[in-house]
Parts: C-alpha cells; sequence; structure tokens
C-alpha cells in the first residue's frame, strides 16, 4: 500500500480546513492511495451524503452533489487490479452502508445512486452477495434517477455478471420489478451475442432471466 507523501498530507490538512477547496481536490485526486486517508477521516461517512435540499419555489427541493463521488467512480477501475483486492470490501460496505443509512432515514439522493450505479459494475461479482445486490432496489425507487441508474445496471453490471458467469447479480436485478426489466433490457445491447447466449442458458438463471430473450431480439441483437 503506497503512502501519502509529506506534501500529499499537508495538502489533506488543508481540505479538512477549508471545505469550499474539497470538490475541486476531489475532481483532480487520482489514485486509491488516498482512500484510506480520506476514509479515516470520515470523507465516506453514510451521513455525508447529502439529504434533498427544499428549493425557494414551492415543491421543489434541490438534490445536491457529494463531492467524494467524483474520486469513487475514477478509482473503482482499479479494483480489478490484483494488487487492490483489499479494497473490494471497503468499496462494497460504503455502498450498502450509504445506502442503508438513507433508507432509515427516509430519504433519497439519485446523484449518488447514479454514481454508486456506475462505480458496482467495477466490483467483481463474486464479492457482491444477494444481500448487498439488494440495494440496488432502493435506488431504483427513487423515481428522480431511477432511468439513470437503470441503464448504468443494465449496461454495465449485468454485463460483467454475465461473462462471469454470477447468475445471483443477473437474477436479483432483473427481477426486481417487472417494468424495470423492461428499461434494463432495452440497453442491454452491449453483450455479444456469445455472451447472450450464456446469458440465455445459465442454469442457475430463473425463468424471469429467459424472458428477455424477446425484448432483446426485438433491440436488434
Amino acid at each position: 500500500m503506497t503512502k501519502l507523501s509529506i506534501k500529499e498530507q499537508d495538502l489533506l490538512q488543508r481540505i479538512d480546513e477549508k471545505k469550499d477547496l474539497r470538490p475541486l481536490f476531489f475532481r483532480k485526486v487520482k489514485g486509491l492511495k488516498w482512500f484510506n486517508a480520506l476514509y479515516e477521516r470520515g470523507y465516506f461517512n453514510p451521513e455525508k451524503n447529502p439529504k434533498p435540499v427544499k428549493a425557494t419555489e414551492e415543491g421543489y427541493v434541490i438534490i445536491p452533489n457529494w463531492p467524494v463521488l467524483e474520486y469513487l467512480v475514477k478509482t473503482a477501475p482499479e479494483l480489478s487490479n490484483r494488487e487492490n483486492i483489499g479494497y473490494i470490501k471497503k468499496y462494497v460496505d460504503l455502498l450498502v452502508g450509504t445506502t442503508n443509512h438513507a433508507r432509515v432515514n427516509n430519504y433519497n439522493n439519485y446523484r449518488t445512486w447514479w454514481r454508486f450505479s456506475e462505480i458496482i459494475s467495477y466490483i467483481p461479482s463474486e464479492a457482491i452477495s444477494l444481500e448487498d445486490i439488494e440495494i440496488v432496489n432502493y435506488w431504483l425507487e427513487d423515481k428522480s434517477g431511477s432511468d439513470l441508474v437503470a441503464q448504468e445496471i443494465g449496461d454495465r453490471c449485468i454485463a460483467v455478471a454475465v461473462v462471469e458467469n454470477h447468475y445471483h447479480v443477473v437474477d436479483y436485478v432483473v427481477n426486481v420489478q417487472q417494468d424495470r426489466v423492461i428499461r434494463i433490457s432495452s440497453s442491454i445491447g452491449i453483450i455479444s451475442l456469445n455472451e447472450l447466449s450464456v446469458f440465455i442458458a445459465g442454469q442457475s438463471c430463473s425463468g424471469e432471466v429467459k424472458h428477455l430473450v424477446p425484448n432483446i431480439s426485438a433491440a436488434g441483437l
């Protein structure tokens, strides 16, 4: 694990002291070497995920962005490197913990769920339990951004799970709700014909997975 230099530690100290510098910092910073230091400082704490804020116009809310998401999305692809295997559970725990905190406190942030749906596609499917993948249901329940989440899950997460033969992930996502199945299946065209045949033939998949066949065919595959 790469340690931060004195200069990098000084930069973190400045970020701790000056909140207005954090959005730029999280857009620019790269590499998992920063993860543990940021974690220890509480930047990934579930309660930091912003709640909707009432807008000046009655009946409307503003959904704030959580600046740390820029960093998390950028570093998620690094989880596929063998030397970074120790970070995988930390990412899973972060996604699950943040989602469960929001659920218990009865709020949503579609911006967070959308970026989480990007991140989860980079987490190896074998590291995601059925209990973990259930968080996708809560993301999809947020009407403000469910289309964004469904597209990410359909385009990336399902495709990766199919290739890796981790059908518990596929089975859960496509069975969440019928209307969501249709939306997800409509964006699954990135799967090759070879992968599609594996997808359809999977013995551990339910009949609902096979139900996707006409929808995929109709999409032009």
